[in-house]
């Protein structure tokens, strides 16, 4: 509080000052495509992970259409073809989508179709064929 005097007016002035943890959202941006489960990690300023699992902290989509939060653990789930952004809330309310870290995430269309061929004999040497 701070009181000022002038002549015979007093005036008294307040201000509140809050202060907010630096936090980042791991990984920052990502391609994904449909369907396909995304886990995000929160670091503090002093790089240790915070755990989203206490209710201090929440993971919030701009656009529940293009990816959802799911659960409390940290995992978005893409759910259709677009752009859209996760961001930390705090219980406080403090934390927003404008004020927090934010993480793009782009939902696109495959494009490629990557097929593993593994061993299936004791031998590794004998490939298998998957139907």
């Amino acid at each position: 509080h701070v009181k000022h005097q002038l002549e015979s007016t007093q005036l008294q002035t307040s201000a509140i000052v809050t202060l907010i943890e630096h936090l980042q959202l791991i990984p920052m941006d990502i391609y994904t495509v449909p369907g396909q489960v995304v886990s995000y990690s929160v670091l503090a300023h002093q790089g240790t992970l915070v755990d989203l699992s206490t209710g201090d902290h929440s993971l919030m989509s701009r656009n529940d259409k293009v990816a959802k939060v799911v659960g409390s653990k940290g995992l978005v789930e893409s759910v259709s073809v677009g752009t859209t952004y996760i961001y930390i809330k705090d219980k406080e309310g403090l934390m927003n989508s404008t004020s927090s870290p934010n993480a793009q995430i782009d939902v696109v269309e495959p494009i490629s179709l990557v097929i593993s061929i593994s061993t299936c004999a004791d031998d590794e040497e004998t490939v298998c064929v998957l139907a």
